[in-house]
């Protein structure tokens, strides 16, 4: 082969290699462009997918009636408090004059203001008239009758009974009796509670401790 051959066939060669790394080149080129078509195409269709979704959800939240409806569906009822509150015995002063002290048929119960210590004894007298229904007229001792919802179930009505602490007990005409608990004694007719605005009459009790007798 001539020196001139030669060089025409190195020329060649290098224009094929030149031309198969363009090639190669270009064919990297085209699938690195494609790819970024794919990848941009796959969001826009992503894009798309999710565009009703939440415009639907907006539209859900801009209707008061879907709103209110899942607003019933999370909120739990409110409880229903209790209305009724315990019945509080009303309270007075009892009149006084001396070593008497005057409890009044129209008071549920009235505040002799002598305090008690448990089992302390002590001599009770009452002396006078009462009534809760007009007629008729009874003593300390009472109707004889009960009432389950009076204030001393175990009493008879219009009876004199003591009260000391939420401990009640029947006085009657009296006598010896003791404290049941610590605490301030309160005297009352034996009525239902709430019922005593139309009593009338009253008893003249006279207490008595051991120690003052001597």
């Amino acid at each position: 082969m001539s020196k001139s051959h030669a060089k025409r066939f190195v020329g060649a060669a290098w224009a094929l290699l030149s031309f198969q790394v363009i090639a190669s080149v270009g064919a990297v080129a085209a699938t690195g462009l494609a790819a970024m078509h794919v990848a941009e195409m796959a969001h826009e269709l992503e894009a798309q997918r999710q565009a009703p979704a939440q415009a639907e959800a907006v539209e859900q939240a801009a209707d008061p009636e879907v709103a209110g409806a899942e607003t019933a569906a999370t909120e739990e009822p409110a409880p229903v408090q209790d209305q009724q509150t315990p019945a509080v015995p009303a309270v007075a002063q009892c009149l006084r004059s001396g070593r008497t002290i005057r409890v009044q048929a129209n008071v549920e119960w009235c505040d002799t203001g002598i305090d008690l210590r448990r089992g302390q004894r002590m001599a009770i007298g009452a002396e006078g008239r009462w009534t809760y229904l007009g007629e008729p007229i009874y003593a300390a001792a009472g109707s004889g009758t009960r009432a389950n919802n009076s204030l001393f179930p175990r009493a008879p009505l219009a009876a004199l009974i003591g009260r000391v602490g939420d401990q009640q007990f029947l006085i009657g005409q009296g006598g010896q009796t003791e404290a049941v608990s610590d605490g301030r004694l309160y005297l009352s007719m034996n009525d239902v509670s709430g019922t005593f605005g139309d009593n009338s009459g009253y008893m003249d009790v006279y207490i008595q401790f051991p120690e003052e007798a001597r």
